[in-house]
């Protein structure tokens, strides 16, 4: 996964490239059927957005846009 960030107005726009390769238990790629790659591809997506609004959350802290953070 790569991750970068990039200043906008008052805050900061997370951006994300997830590429998975499914990989067996010997951490070799395996073959999946292309019905079964995009699944996969779209539980992982899920999981890395959750984590991403999970960030946002913490990090807002119920901040409104356009108001600055709180002093102290």
């Amino acid at each position: 996964m790569e991750v970068w960030l990039e200043p906008v107005l008052d805050g900061t726009l997370l951006h994300y490239f997830l590429r998975a390769t499914p990989a067996g238990p010997d951490g070799e790629a395996r073959a999946l059927e292309p019905r079964d790659l995009r699944r996969e591809f779209d539980r992982r997506a899920r999981a890395a957005k959750a984590i991403a609004l999970g960030l946002k959350e913490v990090l807002e802290d119920g901040r409104e846009p356009g108001v600055g953070p709180q002093a102290g």
